[in-house]
């Protein structure tokens, strides 16, 4: 599964894989001095993969996998969350 957890309501993103999402979401958290939220799960990508992801959004690359909330970044997660 592909996901995305944002810190706090307007801070970077991280985009990445994992079975389970939100037992990630909990690891990250532990070492993260601000508050992580999911905002999406993708369970099935069409077969994407989280660097074909990274490559639509590269653009809005922080570093690695954590990525500026960009208009159009955040509009593919909510057109996707609806």
């Amino acid at each position: 599964m592909i996901y995305f957890a944002q810190v706090g309501r307007d801070g970077p993103i991280k985009i990445g894989e994992s079975d389970n999402p939100q037992r990630r979401l909990r690891e990250l958290q532990t070492n993260a001095p601000w508050s992580l939220h999911l905002l999406l799960v993708l369970n099935h990508a069409g077969g994407r993969t989280a660097s074909n992801i990274y490559h639509d959004f590269s653009a809005a690359r922080m570093r690695g996998e954590w990525f500026y909330p960009t208009k159009y970044l955040m509009a593919f997660i909510n057109e996707k969350h609806a």
